[in-house]
């Protein structure tokens, strides 16, 4: 059975899952492709993926996991020796990692508590190709990040990453489970997703 996962599930809880699934199935093998390109499932042949956002319209089947949320931190080292930022408009003076910047700006959408939501319109130190540098880089003390919540809570309990801007968080984020449409799906793919189901998942926010 072949899955695909963004690069943000790479990391051992979801490993763990899949070998203990594994173990629960030992005649089910997986071939699992960890990649955050946009990938056909149906042309690439692969049974199901797992896609972080809003959907496109498409013939897939999605099976929501859950919601997910990211937030804005630093390193206490970073925050040391430039000004915190108060409001979003402060990020501009500061160095930020976004994905997929264009021309040395990008935007962050940001919500509120209260409902207030903008657009944040930043200045760009580092464009990563690929998730891992837009965690590595907040991490190590170079610029602030727009954090999976997961990652962000971790940090934060060892005192190596600062939250800031407590009140603004990224819009909340469904994870999907995807697979083509089919008049019955395989007892394979039917056992996973039904695991995947009931997965206490540390991606996503609690139910």
């Amino acid at each position: 059975m072949k899955i695909t996962v963004p690069v943000a599930l790479r990391e051992h809880a979801l490993l763990d899952f899949i070998s203990d699934f594994m173990h629960a199935y030992p005649r089910i093998k997986i071939d699992l492709l960890i990649s955050n390109e946009f990938i056909d499932l149906v042309a690439q042949n692969i049974d199901m993926g797992i896609r972080f956002g809003d959907l496109a319209d498409s013939t897939l089947v999605a099976k929501k996991l859950g919601m997910t949320v990211r937030y804005l931190g630093a390193t206490p080292g970073y925050l040391s020796e430039r000004q915190i930022p108060v409001t979003p408009e402060d990020l501009k003076l500061h160095q930020c990692v976004l994905m997929n910047g264009k021309n040395g700006e990008a935007q962050w959408h940001l919500g509120k508590r209260a409902q207030e939501n903008l657009a944040a319109r930043l200045r760009l130190r580092i464009e990563p190709r690929l998730q891992l540098g837009e965690l590595l880089y907040p991490s190590r003390g170079h610029a602030i990040g727009l954090l999976p919540f997961n990652y962000c809570d971790d940090l934060i309990d060892t005192g190596e990453l600062v939250r800031i801007l407590l009140e603004w968080t990224s819009p909340k984020t469904p994870a999907h489970a995807l697979y083509a449409t089919r008049k019955f799906i395989p007892a394979k793919l039917r056992v996973f997703l039904d695991a995947l189901q009931e997965w206490n998942s540390p991606f996503c926010l609690p139910k």
